[in-house]
């Protein structure tokens, strides 16, 4: 469904977010969307900068008249598919897999012209994920240099965290910022901006909704109902990530819910969370029964998995009432 709002506020700086290439030997979008990129774009715009999206992996938020010549991957009925994919040469490490090595997401001369055709932005955001995805952050940034030579590059996100050394040395950005968003990065970003220093955030809950509005087209969105996880897995590197651990309340859900669905039409919906039936009673149920009490038609997924020892008979009710599909 056409989603557009506009690029943000009258703001006179303009802030371009940058969801970077995959460069791998398999990617699927399983509801993946920069989650983190587009809450920091809402939280941007309410701040008065305008706002732009570049998503390098997704073909269908580019304007049609770049993209019509194009093989368009098509999409599932749940707003999951297949990523726009080109094989390139395998790096030096991989060169004896015998596989097939691709660039996920649109073809670079298609990000070049639209980056021809927007306005020049004052500050380049550009986000990273899996570590080991480095050369695709690489390839992106050096495009923007291509392109907007003038304009400055901060890097952020999960790469540039637990990776925080080798992204400095390599990722080709002026500015690292490693770890969760705070009011500290906010009175960087100012500073790079020239612009007065605001005042430091108030913490996830008091966070505007992200930004799916900058995408023309919404097959899904991404849910976060909790930052961070209440478990300190010896394996898992979210502490480091998301900082201490904070909630936002099941009304705010609901109400980001109706949004969504009232006014984009958007049906699919994919939890981010980490640990989303911790204090189950307290959380996920009260949300799930806000939707159902609405009667949405709504279908929820959770790609980052469920903590079977949380399913009781009252959990395992409320997912499959409240519209839980995969």
């Amino acid at each position: 469904m056409e989603t557009r709002e506009g690029a943000g506020n009258s703001g006179h700086r303009t802030i371009l977010l940058v969801n970077p290439w995959i460069h791998d030997f398999s990617a699927y979008d399983l509801w993946m969307k920069p989650l983190g990129l587009l809450y920091l774009g809402g939280i941007l715009r309410s701040r008065g900068y305008r706002v732009e999206l570049l998503d390098c992996l997704d073909i269908h938020s580019l304007p049609e008249d770049l993209t019509r010549r194009l093989k368009t991957p098509g999409r599932k009925e749940w707003g999951q598919g297949h990523l726009f994919k080109e094989i390139i040469p395998r790096p030096g490490p991989l060169r004896d897999i015998p596989r097939r090595y691709r660039r996920y997401g649109i073809p670079p001369e298609t990000a070049r012209e639209y980056l021809r055709r927007l306005r020049r932005p004052d500050l380049a955001l550009v986000t990273s994920s899996m570590t080991y995805w480095y050369p695709g952050v690489q390839e992106t940034i050096r495009l923007l240099r291509e392109m907007i030579p003038a304009t400055p590059v901060v890097l952020g996100g999960i790469y540039a965290t637990l990776c925080f050394e080798h992204a400095l040395a390599h990722a080709g950005a002026d500015r690292v910022l490693p770890g969760p968003w705070d009011g500290g990065k906010m009175k960087i970003l100012a500073e790079m901006l020239g612009e007065p220093v605001s005042p430091g955030e108030e913490g996830f809950g008091s966070w505007p909704h992200p930004a799916f509005d900058l995408y023309p087209h919404l097959s899904y969105v991404s849910l976060l109902t909790r930052l961070g996880c209440p478990f300190r897995c010896t394996y898992c590197a979210v502490h480091r990530l998301a900082g201490e651990v904070a909630s936002r309340s099941a009304q705010e859900v609901v109400a980001e819910i109706v949004r969504w669905r009232g006014t984009y039409g958007v049906k699919d919906f994919a939890f981010y969370d980490d640990a989303l039936l911790a204090h189950a009673s307290d959380h996920i149920v009260p949300i799930l029964r806000g939707v159902m009490g609405r009667g949405l038609s709504c279908r929820f997924h959770v790609p980052n998995a469920l903590h079977a020892r949380f399913v009781d008979g009252e959990v395992a009710e409320v997912l499959y009432r409240g519209g839980v599909k995969t």
